[in-house]
């Protein structure tokens, strides 16, 4: 999967895409097919490159990125509703591991019954998954604050976007 996402990713950054579901889907293969945390280093970015063709408060806007050609003043709409989307499924997902990690409080590891390895295997493996989690949040958070930054002209038109 790796292999067939940096494919996509390479294709983005060398073609100049106009056609918004062309741009959409090579960009949504690049996310989607890094594992993780690559998936959420690639949109933070893209939201980054985004950022520049977008314009901002502190920056004026440019026609094309400079990484990803594929990000332009024609698909950056649509480019931008597929992150979001991305952000929000990432969201979902993590909304979910919260609520699992809530159900199974923390195990004492001072008790040194029988199952004292099973708790302690469990500790090390809840501590991995907060680990992890922190790990996709701040990241997640990072794409959603260049969002913030980003000044767009007129209205988003995402419905635009092929699907």
């Amino acid at each position: 999967m790796k292999v067939h996402g940096l494919w996509a990713q390479s294709n983005s950054k060398s073609l100049k895409l106009t056609h918004n579901g062309v741009a959409k889907a090579l960009t949504r293969l690049s996310v989607c097919l890094q594992p993780s945390p690559d998936d959420l280093i690639l949109l933070q970015t893209l939201s980054e490159e985004l950022v520049k063709v977008m314009g901002s408060d502190e920056e004026e806007a440019i026609e094309i990125s400079e990484i990803y050609y594929s990000i332009n003043s024609h698909t950056k709409n649509c480019i931008a509703g597929f992150l979001l989307q991305h952000v929000e499924t990432n969201l979902t997902d993590i909304e979910w591991i919260i609520s699992k990690l809530k159900l199974h409080p923390t195990i004492k590891t001072s008790d040194l019954s029988e199952e004292s390895i099973v708790k302690k295997h469990y500790e090390s493996s809840r501590l991995k998954s907060e680990a992890a989690l922190h790990t996709r949040l701040e990241a997640l958070v990072i794409t959603l604050s260049n969002f913030a930054q980003m000044s767009p002209s007129g209205k988003l038109q995402f419905s635009k976007c092929s699907r």
